[in-house]
């Protein structure tokens, strides 16, 4: 598994587990490989990948007949949409008797609940300084992300929190950029452009527009593969 599988999975709270000692069982190797191909892929539009790399995941931790295993695996589903700034349902999780408070914690998290006391300190370290930042906090907390993945998770609840402001969408916006994240980039321009017309800024509402065009040109899924989170949300 390499460093960026391991911190992937360490961050998110997903599968492998960090710190065991080898030999790592076959399964949560196979099943953490899965779900970092398919975030990959899915923050990137190319969902045939993805939902296989999800099924494929779901299977090995299926193996094991472990509740808290597989609402993990749902979780990181739940915390990829998140990431693309995405509606994103977690009641499954949340609802999930049998999981560990921890994990049914981390998707109340990625639901925008509010969290504190011994629940905030539940969460994954990644997520712990953007679950308190206030609005003004928002983009010195993200900075502190190292994990490109983590760092979007905290941009997409903040901003479901009302909690990030424009330089923090920014960050996310280059976080995306940089990792050639097509879907979750699509949207974080959308994000920014509506808050750039908000604020009267045609010019430079202008350049987003410019950028989100040359995407959907690039991109495998194109805007009308990837709605804008308003015409998603509507979606029954």
């Amino acid at each position: 598994m390499n460093a960026q599988t391991m911190l992937l999975t360490c961050a998110l709270a997903l599968i492998a587990g960090c710190g065991s000692s080898p030999p790592t069982p076959e399964w949560k190797i196979d099943s953490a490989a899965s779900v970092e191909q398919a975030v990959q892929a899915y923050l990137s539009g190319r969902d045939a990948v993805a939902d296989t790399e999800f099924k494929r995941a779901e299977r090995e931790v299926r193996r094991t007949a472990s509740a808290d295993a597989l609402a993990r695996v749902l979780a990181v589903q739940c915390a990829a949409r998140v990431a693309a700034v995405l509606p994103a349902d977690c009641d499954a999780v949340i609802g999930a008797t049998d999981a560990a408070s921890q994990t049914r914690i981390y998707a109340r998290y990625l639901s925008a609940q509010e969290l504190s006391g011994e629940a905030l300190s539940q969460l994954p370290s990644s997520q712990q300084a953007a679950a308190q930042s206030s609005l003004a906090e928002s983009a010195s907390a993200l900075r502190q992300v190292a994990s490109p993945v983590s760092r979007l998770v905290a941009a997409g609840v903040m901003w479901q929190r009302q909690r990030l402001g424009f330089e923090g969408v920014q960050i996310a916006v280059d976080t995306a950029s940089e990792q050639g994240w097509s879907r979750a980039l699509w949207h974080w321009l959308s994000v920014q452009k509506e808050l750039l017309v908000a604020k009267g800024e045609v010019e430079r509402a202008a350049f987003v527009q410019r950028r989100m065009d040359l995407l959907s040109g690039a991109a495998l899924s194109s805007p009308a593969a990837t709605p804008s989170p308003a015409t998603e949300a509507k979606r029954p």
